[in-house]
């Protein structure tokens, strides 16, 4: 049997073509999500209630939302995430101390949410299925 370069350079372009829509999918569902209201308590000065915990954080002011992107590695792999000049605060986010939280406080994991978000996955896999 034959090697069939172009078979095999049409099936890399379609695989290609796949991790790009699920990429395309997955910076769109992490926008969404980040740019929310949350069900918490509405403080003074905010344009929006908080978050509760378990909650994606509250969008207040675009910053962390703003910077989800998505940035081709090669042309198999890309990098999906808070990758355009995330705030300094998206960390802390994600990573707030225990010495730090007050009951009804506390981290607001929105990069480990995401990872574990079924919906996330549901939206990557409609991504590789409509674009291959």
């Amino acid at each position: 049997m034959a090697f069939n370069s172009r078979g095999a350079q049409a099936l890399r372009a379609r695989i290609a073509r796949a991790m790009e829509g699920a990429a395309t999918a997955a910076t769109g569902y992490a926008y969404d999500a980040l740019n929310t209201a949350g069900s918490g308590v509405h403080y003074p000065g905010n344009p929006n209630p908080s978050s509760r915990p378990g909650e994606y954080p509250a969008t207040q002011s675009h910053a962390l939302r703003d910077s989800i992107d998505k940035r081709r590695l090669s042309s198999l792999t890309w990098s999906v995430g808070a990758i355009n000049n995330p705030p300094a605060w998206a960390a802390y986010l994600e990573f707030r101390p225990v010495s730090e939280q007050t009951p009804g406080s506390g981290p607001r994991a929105w990069a480990t949410k995401l990872l574990h978000d079924p919906q996330l996955h549901t939206a990557i896999l409609e991504g590789l299925r409509g674009a291959s």
